[in-house]
């Protein structure tokens, strides 16, 4: 796999399994290393456990490690994650405005919407986890000494 089709994020091995890992990924904003952040409020960070199916004992829990999925898969993460769902909300929004229902009538109902979503999102996890894959490399100390 070239190297341009694919995006990483540098993680912690959290607890290895007999073919799994979970890594603990930190997401930062792009103005997280900024000197004025603190005053700012608008930068932030996230941790987000990511398991990756992995054969063998390659890697120990504390270890530095890389998740990387490909720019398909992060397409597919994007459009499930937030273009669906933002389009099941306007949607939703628009057809019980043109119904005649009042804005938290509206409202109600397009939260009732996305709730069933998330509920058929997360029964399908399995089938779903079976098209987004990841993979896990150790980190080349070198690199970073650069």
């Amino acid at each position: 796999m070239d190297r341009n089709d694919r995006i990483g994020h540098e993680g912690v091995v959290q607890e290895v399994g007999k073919r799994s890992i979970k890594v603990l990924i930190t997401s930062r904003s792009a103005c997280a290393g900024c000197h004025a952040k603190s005053a700012c409020g608008i930068s932030g960070s996230a941790e987000k456990m990511v398991e990756v199916r992995e054969e063998g004992n390659r890697f120990r829990p504390g270890e530095q490690v890389t998740v990387y999925a490909t720019k398909g898969n992060a397409f597919y993460a994007v459009l499930f994650a937030y273009i669906i769902p933002s389009l099941l909300l306007a949607g939703t929004i628009w057809a019980m405005g043109a119904a005649g229902s009042g804005e938290v009538i509206s409202a109600a109902a397009s939260l009732c919407v996305l709730t069933l979503y998330y509920v058929v999102l997360y029964l399908n996890r399995v089938k779903m986890g079976k098209k987004i894959h990841f993979t896990v490399e150790k980190q080349n100390i070198q690199s970073h000494l650069l």
